[in-house]
């Protein structure tokens, strides 16, 4: 788990964990040709894997996501316990594809559980 610092959550559930930051700095290099603010971002690991996934569409980022959380979630003895993953629904952001719903969907096949994604609203 070198390549992510998972940070564990509180809150109305057994045990919950965040996997990493996304950005680790972010600093403002001035305005685009279109007046749009640019910035120069260092993000973590899976926080651009999260990038590519979500703003370019690079599908084959679900596959370098779970082989970077694999160690974390083989070595959480709590999911054996679990039943189903419900995630936590998206924004309304209109997008092709909820990159929440893919990265559920595929701790759903590593664990072999279900995963339910119309639990939550």
């Amino acid at each position: 788990m070198s390549n992510i610092n998972p940070i564990e959550i509180l809150g109305n559930w057994d045990k919950g964990y965040v996997i990493d930051y996304h950005s680790i700095s972010s600093e403002y290099i001035g305005d685009s040709i279109f007046g749009h603010p640019m910035y120069d971002t260092v993000r973590t690991e899976i926080g651009q894997y999260m990038n590519e996934l979500k703003y370019k569409g690079d599908l084959g980022k679900i596959d370098s996501i779970i082989q970077l959380i694999a160690p974390l979630l083989d070595k959480w003895s709590e999911l054996q316990n679990i039943n189903v993953i419900i995630p936590v629904p998206p924004t309304n952001v209109n997008r092709l594809f909820q990159p929440v719903y893919l990265i559920a969907d595929a701790i759903g096949e590593y664990l072999n559980k279900p995963c339910f994604e119309d639990v939550l609203v």
